[in-house]
């Protein structure tokens, strides 16, 4: 980046003052990557590095954007340009990492509308490049976010596959009884659940499935 000091423009200053640390800005995304890195090293680590390369790509993003705040007269300080200190989504990373990674694509979709917007209103070259450049930077971390949130849907349909297979080898695999009587009104209901009692006694009524039925219609 050209280190030359440009014009003070508080209009430019607060343009890209309310992308570093506006609601939802490059700062509060930072801490929400660098957060979720550290959840998911403690609780999974097949993600870590992917994790790693989103908060190394938005504290990037937001090493350029605060030079080019400093080089227009401001200050980068943590807040916009309403001097509102950084606030960012509440959202439970640790026990849904669907919704956190949801949380994260549409935040930086977000922050490419609101680049794209600053750029339509910015006139500096030096500045729109250096923007362009952040632009490049969110695409990618959208690329993979994208991909992490497909493995997990990937995932997470395996665990619900998994655990239907688990529970129909685990019927294939149970001692199947079955009572009868003409009308299962009286007999078979009867036996059902003396049957169902004897068994539970026992601590093997998982080992059982039982049921009753009718052999007529008639009563």
């Amino acid at each position: 980046m050209d280190k030359k000091i440009f014009v003070k423009n508080s209009y430019y200053e607060g343009l890209l003052q309310d992308l570093f640390c506006g609601n939802d800005g490059f700062f509060s995304i930072f801490m929400h990557f660098f957060y979720q890195y550290n959840q998911i090293f403690c609780f999974n680590q097949i993600f870590k590095e992917e994790f790693k390369k989103l908060y190394l790509k938005e504290l990037e993003a937001c090493e350029i954007i605060s030079a080019l705040i400093i080089q227009i007269g401001g200050d980068a300080k943590y807040y916009s340009s309403m001097r509102k200190f950084i606030s960012g989504s509440k959202i439970d990373y640790v026990k849904n990492v669907k919704m956190m990674l949801e949380n994260d694509i549409e935040l930086v979709e977000k922050s490419l509308l609101d680049i794209k917007s600053a750029l339509c209103k910015i006139e500096n070259m030096q500045i729109k490049l250096d923007l362009r450049k952040i632009l490049v930077i969110k695409n990618e971390e959208l690329e993979i976010i994208k991909k992490i949130y497909l493995k997990i849907i990937d995932f997470i349909v395996l665990i619900i596959f998994y655990n239907k297979l688990i529970l129909l080898s685990y019927e294939v695999f149970m001692i199947k009884v079955l009572f009868v009587c003409l009308g299962n009104i009286c007999r078979s209901p009867m036996a059902e659940y003396v049957f169902k009692d004897m068994v539970q006694k026992y601590g093997i009524e998982d080992e059982f499935y039982i049921d009753s039925a009718a052999t007529s219609v008639e009563e």
